[in-house]
């Protein structure tokens, strides 16, 4: 499978080009499209990467404003991978990602071979319902360019 990558800093060009992938899943893409159309808005700043397959939307990593890490939709591994090299070779270095790993259909293979877990802090929540403390990971994300390894 042939992924490629298309980067914009126009929140337009990203909204028309991935609209039938956001607009597919909704409530998965909620942040995502809250910030385009926040950014289309008010005409702040960001930089947007888009994989497609075949010309269609497979995966948007979004980081608006600059200075926050980027947030990305479900998507496969392989999107993954391609996204994180295209962002890795323009030179540009994010303060942290934030997403949620979706499992990539069989009909695609078996997808990346070397994305690895590492051991990983935990963090605390308070849930308001029952006021019971809940542990949540707070993930760790690693990328080794020469190698192209992904640790989680």
């Amino acid at each position: 499978m042939k992924l490629k990558v298309l980067f914009s800093e126009d929140p337009a060009f990203v909204i028309t080009k991935a609209d039938k992938f956001l607009s597919s899943e909704p409530v998965l893409h909620n942040l995502i499209l809250s910030i385009l159309h926040s950014r289309l808005a008010q005409g702040d700043p960001g930089r947007y990467w888009m994989a497609l397959h075949r010309e269609e939307t497979v995966g948007v990593v979004v980081q608006s404003p600059l200075e926050y890490p980027a947030t990305l939709t479900p998507m496969g591994p392989r999107a993954v991978t391609v996204l994180v090299d295209a962002i890795a070779e323009a030179g540009v270095t994010l303060p942290g990602v934030n997403g949620t790993r979706r499992r990539q259909p069989a009909s695609l293979g078996n997808g990346v071979n070397n994305v690895t877990r590492q051991p990983h802090r935990s963090r605390e929540r308070v849930s308001t319902n029952s006021w019971n403390w809940e542990k949540f990971p707070a993930p760790k994300v690693a990328y080794d360019k020469q190698t192209r390894e992904i640790a989680v």
